[in-house]
């Protein structure tokens, strides 16, 4: 159950990916169990799992950190769209968490009002939501969807785009006007 766990953190929940890492690691251990060891050696992760730890960073308010990862991601090819996507779905779960915390749900409400797959985001987003300021969070989803909905749809310098609405971000979650 916990290298299963650590799969779903490392790779995220999309089943092809999923599907694809479990056949890598079944070929890499025929007949044997499969370890944490192999899955963290492996199983690279998807950009959606490397995004939750930006948004980590992000709530600890260190710009710095934010930005290098930001260009790591980059440096990778991940499209700045795909970034402020996945940015913005950990921020929406951790919107959720606060609603459901402020209405007094459990983490099985949580994933059951929000059509969860995976049980276990529904628990971290109630966890990780925890003395946070739920105007705050909305701000910030409000300001990464602004900044995918331009990206995709106007010429612009993504990068440019990208790290101003990270940067904004970060200073919503500090309570300053942006």
């Amino acid at each position: 159950a916990d290298t299963a766990a650590m799969l779903l953190e490392r790779c995220g929940d999309d089943l092809s990916a999923l599907l694809n890492e479990c056949d890598k690691l079944c070929a890499y251990a025929p007949g044997s169990a499969i370890t944490p060891q192999m899955v963290q050696t492996l199983c690279a992760g998807i950009s959606s799992a490397d995004l939750y730890a930006v948004a980590r960073l992000m709530l600890r308010g260190r710009p710095q950190p934010v930005l290098e990862e930001i260009h790591t991601l980059l440096q990778t090819k991940q499209p700045a769209a795909l970034i402020l996507g996945n940015l913005g779905s950990a921020f929406s779960d951790l919107a959720r968490g606060c609603a459901a915390r402020s209405a007094g749900k459990n983490a099985a409400d949580l994933a059951k009002d929000f059509s969860y797959r995976f049980s276990w985001k529904a628990q971290n987003a109630l966890r990780d939501s925890n003395g946070l300021d739920a105007n705050r969070i909305q701000r910030v989803c409000e300001l990464l969807c602004e900044a995918e909905t331009t990206v995709k749809s106007a010429s612009c310098d993504e990068r440019v785009l990208l790290e101003t609405a990270v940067v904004r971000s970060m200073l919503a979650l500090r309570g300053d006007q942006c």
